[in-house]
């Protein structure tokens, strides 16, 4: 079980990462989404925004509950987190 939980997590390159408070969920952008992993043990996953097909994310910064995903092209997405959910802000 945990490899495959490790498989999911490492699939893709990580752009940024960082814990949310109390450090039970993980936080996870990649060039094509952005994750909130609320067990990375098991590999699961409380929530995911994904870039549309023909975009990618080129650049992320992750503090605190809070992701900010620039896209190719220059377009800003904030995006809030918590233990089961991932929401755009912006």
């Amino acid at each position: 079980m945990e490899a495959e939980a490790s498989e999911k997590i490492t699939s893709q390159p990580t752009l940024a990462t960082g814990l949310l408070a109390g450090g039970t969920a993980l936080i996870q952008v990649t060039p094509r989404d952005v994750k909130v992993w609320s067990n990375i043990v098991a590999g699961t996953s409380a929530g995911t925004w994904e870039v549309g097909q023909e975009q990618e994310i080129i650049a992320a910064q992750v503090q605190g509950e809070l992701a900010v995903v620039a896209k190719r092209g220059g377009e800003l997405v904030v995006l809030v987190a918590s233990e089961s959910s991932l929401k755009p802000v912006v």
